[in-house]
């Protein structure tokens, strides 16, 4: 399959590309073609890993860290960490952690506390 993308720039670039990663995680064999926005899918067939850990809304979990930090508790947010592809994840180390929070974001969750 060929998928190409028109209409100008890609504004949701990441959201793409965690799609393409969730595809890849079932055995999808799929290409970008480095200049275009065009995908090549190749057929084949899909497997089903043995277990898949759905990545957190990071938008969402950005209120829930302010809220932490302004409250003065602490905030564990599973399953968003720096591997993210959500450019939101990134929130609690840019913002939060400049402003004197204390911040640990490990490979797939986050923890804040002041």
């Amino acid at each position: 399959m060929r998928l190409e993308l028109v209409g100008g720039q890609v504004i949701s670039q990441p959201y793409i590309d965690m799609t393409i990663s969730m595809m890849r995680a079932f055995s999808a064999d799929i290409e970008r073609e480095a200049v275009k926005n065009i995908y090549h899918i190749k057929r084949g067939v899909y497997r089903n890993p043995s277990e898949y850990a759905i990545e957190s809304d990071a938008s969402s979990a950005t209120y829930t860290l302010a809220i932490a930090a302004i409250t003065g508790t602490t905030c564990t947010i599973k399953n968003i960490g720096r591997s993210s592809l959500q450019e939101e994840a990134r929130f609690a180390k840019e913002v939060l952690e400049p402003m004197g929070f204390t911040v640990v974001q490990t490979e797939t969750d986050y923890r804040h506390w002041s």
